[in-house]
């Protein structure tokens, strides 16, 4: 390689870094590939060409003026009646640039019904509008089919626009936030502490067991979990912020209403009873590869740290990370084996400036979570979860799930000695009778089963 055509690095605190080039290849995105209509525009906010600053304020980049501040916000839901719901939701299947849809619905005062009937020469005279969209926009076979008509008469699907109050407020001060959102499920609580978890589909054990170990202690200390709801790293953390007790909230890359990957349908329905699924897309928009960068931005734009816990050279996580920095948002990596591709991008990221992400502690410290309750509170947190949630608070206590079959008669005495409350190894070590060794080996295989969890300073407690 020839270095002197490498460009001067970007300035990163708390050092000069530079970030690998992130090739991002359909198959990283999406599999398999989905058929598609003709490809809308894709918005200039998922470029890739500039570096983040990871560690750093804000970026100096001026950002887009919302809504939000040129109107008065909107006592009454984006939801509020039938039409006006399907208007916006025909709004989002005409796959618009970001930009120019929220300049529309801007000129319209967020009519969607007026957005649909602007006059050609209102449409040509907005920044960026060309004929291809105005035809796009009057065309009638852009029409939303009975399928989506019927995905949004549900009463807990909702559109949101960037003047309502349960839109995420930290994605709303992004430089080109999505104008209108749809949410199957929960708001997210605007003084809830979000952190985003992503890394690759094709990950190892070492990454999943770390991204459920990661969520599920920060679930329990009051975080949510903000993820991309793919296979891999993704799928890790939204099921440790639910074995935590805790909210999590997917940004998809499709419809809400479109299970993928087809394997977590079921996941998709418990994260929508204790958070919500959410997307940019129309209903039944099916995951186009191109959908997966954009989406990418949300997931860093509603966080305020984003954890890449395993993530190779080709990831799409890299491109998280890259938005995160363009946001001014924390970024942090798990170090991984130098000799495993898989951890080569996280590997990268931390040559680059980002922090290193050892244990929850560091997230929560790096992230400015410094008033959380601790670890302990994690079985209060699940009942106040729990009694909140209106179909869960009527049923009766569940009782203990039975032992895997995998569990050994050592494994049990170890699990006798643990609760709820932190224990020491040495303790452990007193009362089975077991030498360091077999010891270590057997916490180990109970970790990996998710039937403890291990705390700092060497200590466990068990995972009800």
């Amino acid at each position: 390689m020839d270095n002197s055509q490498t460009p001067p690095p970007f300035l990163y605190s708390p050092r000069n870094a530079k970030v690998p080039p992130v090739s991002l290849p359909v198959e990283e995105e999406i599999e398999p590939k989905a058929k598609t209509s003709p490809v809308p525009e894709i918005p200039a906010s998922v470029s890739v060409e500039e570096a983040p600053v990871f560690r750093s304020a804000p970026a100096p980049v001026t950002p887009l003026k919302t809504p939000a501040q040129n109107l008065e916000t909107q006592n009454s839901p984006a939801s509020d009646n039938e039409a006006r719901r399907r208007a916006f939701v025909q709004l989002m299947h005409l796959g618009l640039p970001v930009k120019l849809l929220t300049l529309l619905l801007e000129k319209c005062r967020f009519d969607p019904e007026a957005v649909l009937q602007i006059t050609d020469s209102d449409f040509e005279d907005l920044s960026g509008a060309t004929s291809r969209q105005l035809v796009r926009l009057r065309d009638p076979a852009n029409r939303i089919t009975a399928l989506q008509i019927n995905s949004i008469e549900r009463d807990d699907i909702r559109v949101l626009t960037l003047l309502d109050s349960d839109y995420p407020n930290d994605l709303r001060d992004i430089s080109d936030p999505p104008p209108l959102l749809m949410q199957w499920g929960k708001p997210i609580p605007a003084q809830m502490p979000c952190v985003g978890m992503v890394g690759s589909r094709t990950t190892t054990p070492y990454g999943i067991q770390t991204a459920e170990r990661f969520s599920r202690e920060l679930a329990g200390r009051g975080c949510a979990i903000i993820s991309g709801g793919a296979a891999g790293i993704d799928t890790a953390a939204h099921r440790g912020a639910l074995a935590g007790g805790g909210a999590t909230f997917a940004f998809l890359g499709c419809g809400v209403d479109v299970d993928y990957p087809r394997e977590n349908r079921e996941l998709f329905v418990r994260i929508r009873e204790r958070g919500a699924l959410f997307s940019e897309y129309a209903p039944g928009a099916q995951p186009d590869s191109w959908h997966f960068p954009a989406r990418n931005r949300l997931i860093s734009g509603t966080s305020t740290v984003i954890v890449v816990v395993e993530a190779s050279l080709k990831s799409g996580a890299l491109l998280t990370a890259r938005n995160a920095g363009e946001q001014g948002r924390t970024v942090l990596a798990v170090p991984g084996n130098v000799d495993r591709p898989s951890s080569a991008g996280t590997n990268q990221l931390i040559r680059d400036g980002a922090g290193s992400a050892l244990c929850v502690e560091d997230i929560l410290r790096e992230a400015g979570f410094t008033n959380l309750p601790a670890r302990a509170s994690q079985q209060q947190s699940l009942l106040l979860a729990l009694e909140s949630d209106p179909q869960t608070s009527k049923e009766a206590p569940r009782p203990p799930k039975p032992l895997p079959a995998s569990v050994t008669e050592v494994q049990v005495r170890v699990l006798e000695t643990l609760s709820m409350t932190p224990k020491h190894i040495d303790g452990i070590g007193k009362e089975t009778g077991l030498g360091v060794s077999q010891m270590c080996l057997e916490l180990l295989a109970l970790e990996f089963q998710g039937l403890i969890q291990r705390l700092p300073g060497s200590r466990y407690i068990k995972v009800d």
